[in-house]
């Protein structure tokens, strides 16, 4: 399985279709997101459209919160979750999303998940600790060095970040 981890778009609409055009076409099977949007018209909406299905937290830049949720309540693949962190198991892996940069390597310590999943700094981070990896995907959103998205194959168990730009 093929999981797409997406963070901070920060309603960079042209970044964020980039990112989703490569997923499309990455034989991608589920897309977490970590969060942080502002408008939801601009940057959810594509999210809802697509036939992959999301699960996303919240972050703490995520305006019109009702709107976010009547939007991701139209399609039946898309989950927004009503906190800043969540597990998930998927294929077989637990994994743990939370948007916050200070939780994540206690959180990997504690062995009880195979990857945790964090945001918020829009820095990219990949590390193991034990038998959990964790990993930042940088951030979709207006960064002048780069703008990417990370994807975790679950039969291989590595971690590949995509630049955008």
């Amino acid at each position: 399985m093929k999981i797409a981890i997406i963070s901070d778009a920060h309603d960079h609409r042209e970044n964020l279709n980039k990112a989703l055009n490569d997923i499309k076409s990455s034989n991608i099977d589920h897309i977490l997101h970590l969060w942080d949007y502002w408008a939801p018209w601009l940057s959810v909406k594509p999210l809802v459209n697509l036939w992959i299905p999301v699960t996303g937290i919240w972050g703490n830049n995520d305006w019109e919160k009702r709107a976010i949720c009547n939007l991701f309540s139209q399609s039946e693949n898309c989950n927004i979750l009503w906190t800043v962190y969540w597990s998930i198991e998927l294929d077989w892996k637990k994994i743990f999303m939370v948007h916050y940069h200070d939780l994540h390597e206690t959180i990997a310590k504690s062995g009880m998940y195979d990857l945790v999943l964090y945001g918020h700094n829009h820095k990219r981070y990949n590390e193991t600790i034990w038998n959990t990896i964790i990993c930042n995907p940088w951030a979709i959103c207006w960064n002048k060095e780069s703008a990417s998205y990370a994807i975790y194959d679950t039969s291989t168990n590595e971690i590949v970040h995509k630049d955008i730009i």
